[in-house]
């Protein structure tokens, strides 16, 4: 893709996403050396080319991206463009929506549009906003402008509890849900390590299919202390066959253990 060809749309926003796995903490951390950033960074590279670049840019990752040196290129470019930016560790359940997923947002706009809160914009601030409350002002303020005042209770009470999960789902017979039950023979093995949550329940955690690894803590009378388990349920998939990968064993536990409660990788 070319500047010409961007600049044909005409487009006013960019929503952009660069693959998280340079940048998450259970990874390598290439960061700018790992190839799947190539395209972000040609992307940046037509920014700087267009003629027309867009009022505004959005950006989303995972936590790790905002001490990458990838975003210190990317806000150098949106600087270079004339842009003013804001950029937030934030959670979807901060704002009533029952699930953990901490992210990293990049909010730009070229000048002169300008924020509500303008004392947050740049690389001044000393590291991402993770204060809800910046956003739910500015949601207000852009209500208020557009002559909804009304939904600024709305808004407020959104943050003050999250809903229980039964809000979200839908009514499924018994034959349907079937189709998705986790097996006995893993729940009796893993279920401590499993994060599991009922309709009753105001929060949950995340998954996807590269969300493979989690913990379980055993107890080894030989050496008296405790066994940390690493289990991959990561699965190889082809047309024939679908295997499971590896397990290791980690052999300082209590280490890894802190380790992994400073990262706010794992709760108890």
């Amino acid at each position: 893709m070319t500047a010409s060809e961007l600049d044909s749309f005409r487009a006013n926003v960019f929503f952009l996403y660069t693959p998280c796995q340079p940048f998450t903490r259970q990874g390598s951390q290439r960061d700018n050396q790992d190839r799947r950033t190539d395209s972000f960074f040609h992307l940046m590279h037509i920014l700087q080319e267009m003629r027309c670049p867009p009022d505004y840019v959005l950006m989303e990752n995972v936590k790790g991206f905002e001490c990458s040196n990838t975003r210190d290129e990317f806000v150098r470019v949106l600087q270079s463009l004339g842009y003013k930016f804001q950029e937030f560790l934030l959670s979807p359940s901060q704002f009533g929506i029952p699930n953990s997923r901490l992210r990293y947002y990049l909010l730009a706009k070229k000048k002169p549009l300008t924020f509500a809160h303008e004392e947050h914009s740049g690389v001044g601030q000393q590291s991402p906003i993770t204060d809800p409350e910046i956003i739910i002002k500015a949601l207000q303020s852009n209500m208020q402008s557009l002559g909804s005042p009304s939904c600024n209770k709305d808004i407020e009470d959104s943050i003050k509890a999250c809903k229980q999960l039964s809000h979200y789902l839908q009514d499924l017979d018994d034959e349907v849900i079937s189709e998705y039950l986790v097996p006995d023979k893993i729940l009796s093995k893993y279920a401590m390590a499993l994060d599991i949550v009922r309709t009753t329940s105001a929060n949950s955690c995340c998954f996807t299919k590269g969300y493979g690894n989690y913990a379980s803590i055993s107890y080894d009378s030989n050496t008296s202390v405790c066994s940390v388990l690493i289990k991959s349920l990561s699965y190889v998939v082809n047309s024939k066959s679908r295997t499971k990968v590896s397990w290791t064993y980690i052999k300082s536990p209590i280490n890894w253990l802190c380790y992994m409660l400073s990262e706010s990788t794992i709760s108890f």
